[in-house]
């Protein structure tokens, strides 16, 4: 008998009956009177259980149920306090599962077999944190070639850790897969071997985060965007297809993501122990540095044109923004935004005001296709908009075929007023160099806040 406690049940037959509506909080219910009606159950799903109800959950999936189409089972998470155990594991009997289509499980794991998988549309396994024993990754690993009717894989902290000799063993790759939802949180190699095990559709969204909680090594944290990617990149050919990429560090979150023209999603993201704590600035400020250096080298196969910095620019020097900036010839779209909007973006505008030579095209200015321009952050001095200017007009004088910018945005943060005369001269002046302007002055002291 189920303990007295509530529990979010759906609970549909073969002939369309729901014995319990979805998402009504219940106050109990019996395991045995499933047990009886598991012949003729097409939808089950049981999300929070009690850790104690694990045996006789157990025995339930055990029995089987052989016209059971989508199964959830979600166990409680573990409390604060509680003593370390094992991620729990169902064993699911093939043959006893025919008609499984979707399978999601919550704080729990599956062992998963060829013949199981080979028939599933869906697959979430999210092992939650805090468990001292999760799943092998080698028998998921052999179970990939069988998922050819899969189009969502989500797996969340459900492996345990990497083991360097496992990822030698040659496996087959299933080359035509049919996946355009992929979820994977883990530790950067586990994904990598995950995504080696399949060549992925052109379209659809890949998320990938690498959990790296206990580093906060700048090095170690950019390495991992890298180590998660399959060791033959022909695994993804949505790299092909991407054109904008936003490059992200603020202290909730630390990404690089990319789209493609049709929306189609590639996400990088980190969990790090940088992430949350405001001592750790300077850590963030470096990873973001050598984000903005390495961005092209992450995502080398893709025809980027549009890129989008966030993050603390104050760590980013003029040679950086010119290494980074000159890797992109076909770049029509920069955004350049400080994090804390504290920071001068003098460094990227100097940058700017650079030539890069070629064998093919001669000298031209740096990003020579650039026709949008948008930068957020400090103004330690009205005269940045005159530099900015003569950047901008430097540009246009040296670019035959760039004019003039199709969209220009300045949006700067000041403590202290500004000389009015002197601001409208040099706005006047930037706004005959864009056919859509915004150039404006925020006077905030204190914590400053976005407007956009």
């Amino acid at each position: 008998m189920w303990s007295t406690v509530g529990c979010d049940f759906r609970v549909v037959t073969v002939e369309g009956t729901c014995i319990k509506p979805v998402c009504r909080t219940i106050a109990a219910s019996t395991l045995l009177s499933l047990r009886e009606q598991r012949d003729y159950l097409r939808e089950l799903v049981m999300n929070p259980i009690p850790f104690s109800e694990t045996p006789a959950v157990s025995a339930l999936l055990d029995a089987g149920m052989p016209h059971l189409e989508q199964l959830h089972i979600g166990m409680k998470s573990p409390e604060p306090g509680d003593d370390p155990r094992p991620l729990i594991t169902f064993q699911l009997p093939p043959a006893k599962y025919p008609a499984l289509r979707s399978l999601v499980l919550d704080n729990s794991a599956a062992l998963v077999t060829p013949s199981l998988v080979s028939h599933l549309w869906r697959l979430v396994i999210k092992g939650g944190v805090g468990f001292t024993q999760r799943l092998p990754l080698a028998p998921f690993l052999d179970c990939m070639s069988s998922f050819k009717c899969l189009e969502e894989l989500v797996l969340e902290n459900c492996f345990s850790p990497p083991v360097e000799e496992l990822y030698r063993a040659p496996r087959s790759v299933l080359a035509k897969s049919r996946i355009i939802d992929v979820s994977l949180e883990d530790h950067p190699a586990t994904i990598s071997q995950i995504l080696s095990s399949v060549v992925l559709p052109s379209n659809g969204t890949v998320r990938l985060i690498g959990n790296l909680r206990g580093v906060s090594s700048p090095q170690e944290c950019f390495a991992a965007f890298k180590a998660m990617f399959p060791n033959d990149r022909r695994c993804l050919p949505i790299l092909q297809r991407l054109v904008r990429v936003d490059v992200y560090h603020a202290p909730e979150a630390c990404y690089m993501m990319a789209k493609s023209e049709d929306e189609d999603l590639f996400d990088l993201e980190l969990i790090t122990d940088a992430l949350h704590i405001p001592s750790l600035k300077s850590v963030r400020g470096e990873l973001f540095e050598l984000m903005v250096r390495g961005v092209r080298e992450v995502f080398i196969d893709s025809p980027i044109e549009r890129l989008s910095f966030l993050g603390d620019i104050d760590y980013v020097p003029r040679t950086t923004w010119i290494s980074c900036l000159s890797q992109f010839p076909r770049l029509h779209e920069l955004e350049v935004d400080d994090v804390d909007l504290r920071a001068s973006p003098e460094e990227v505008v100097a940058a700017l005001h650079t030539s890069t030579t070629s064998a093919t095209l001669g000298t031209r200015p740096i990003c020579a296709a650039l026709d949008s321009l948008e930068i957020y952050g400090d103004l330690p001095s009205v005269n940045l908009f005159g530099t900015i200017h003569e950047c901008l007009a430097w540009r246009k004088q040296q670019n035959s075929k760039a004019t003039i910018l199709r969209n220009l945005r300045l949006s700067l943060y000041s403590d202290i007023p500004v000389s009015f005369d002197l601001f409208a001269r040099y706005k006047q002046d930037i706004s005959q160099l864009a056919e859509t302007r915004r150039v404006e002055v925020i006077v905030e002291s204190g914590r400053r806040s976005r407007y956009y």
